[in-house]
Parts: C-alpha cells; sequence; structure tokens
C-alpha cells in the first residue's frame, strides 16, 4: 500500500479504500450567459430586425456581425437574469444582518409620505388662493370693472409623455 504518498487516503477495515476529493480542493470558477445577435432597424415594419443578418463571432464585448445588406445595423445583448432562491433571502433576512438596507427602506418610505403630507398641505392653501383679486385703487363710484386673466401654460398635445 501507498498510504504516504497519498495524504488523503486512508484505510478502513478489511481493504477498502476512500480518497477524499474535497481536502484542499479551492478553485474559484465564474460563470456568464448571454445571447448577442445583429440587428437593422426595418423601416417598413417600424422594429428591429435579423433577417439577412448573422453573428459571426461574440464575446461579452465584441459582436462580429455578417449581413447581406448595406442598411445600418447593430448588435443586441441580452443577458440572463440571476436566479434568486427566495428561501435563503426569507431565511437570511434577519434585521440586524441587513440593518443598511433595512434603514434605507424605512428612510426612503418616510420621506415619501413626508412629502405627500407636505404636497396635500400646500395643494389645500393653493385652493383657497382661486379666485378675483380686487385691486388697492379699486373705488365704488367706478363705472367700469375688468378682470384680467392670466391663463398658466397648460401641457400641449403634441408634448404629451
Amino acid at each position: 500500500m501507498c498510504k504516504k504518498s497519498i495524504p488523503a487516503l486512508r484505510t478502513l477495515p478489511p481493504g477498502t479504500f476512500i480518497y477524499s476529493f474535497a481536502t484542499g480542493f479551492n478553485e474559484s470558477y465564474s460563470f456568464s450567459s448571454f445571447v448577442s445577435s445583429c440587428l437593422f432597424f426595418n423601416k417598413e415594419t417600424l422594429s428591429w430586425s435579423s433577417e439577412g443578418c448573422r453573428v459571426v463571432g461574440a464575446n461579452t464585448t465584441i459582436t462580429t456581425c455578417a449581413c447581406n445588406h448595406l442598411t445600418s445595423f447593430g448588435s443586441g445583448f441580452f443577458v440572463a437574469p440571476n436566479a434568486i432562491d427566495f428561501s435563503y433571502v426569507f431565511a437570511n433576512a434577519g434585521f440586524l444582518d441587513n440593518l443598511t438596507i433595512y434603514l434605507t427602506l424605512i428612510i426612503s418610505l418616510a420621506l415619501y409620505f413626508i412629502g405627500l403630507v407636505y404636497a396635500r398641505i400646500k395643494d389645500r392653501r393653493d385652493v383657497e388662493k382661486v379666485g378675483v383679486i380686487p385691486l388697492a385703487d379699486n373705488e365704488p363710484s367706478d363705472q367700469y370693472l375688468y378682470v384680467l386673466t392670466s391663463p398658466m401654460l397648460a401641457p400641449s398635445p403634441r408634448f404629451s409623455f
């Protein structure tokens, strides 16, 4: 037996050998997934199309396209989203472990509701100011009364969002 040449090898009763592969295993790796495509803007359908274009080569920084027409074209990437393990998330959602996240949420919600209350108070005061304000030089004996209106700039239909 060569016990000394393989340090993780140990013998069990009557000649059974087990090698522990986990001993000293410390290898890091990274995995990325993306889908690349070559597209051009089809003016007839007003949409992006891949008709006549194909990806010749691609990596995470450069995509090489081959198209059989002379239109302007571009490349699109779709990076697959990470899967979320909600059982892990909820198992590790302790308040003290994630204090920064919880405080950010609490402060953001508090500022939002304070802003709502402030806006409501200002809206009530604004409604009170609606009406005609008589000028100081008006006399009861005046024969003509004028109302000057100043239209507020309302958004035009061409500037709709």
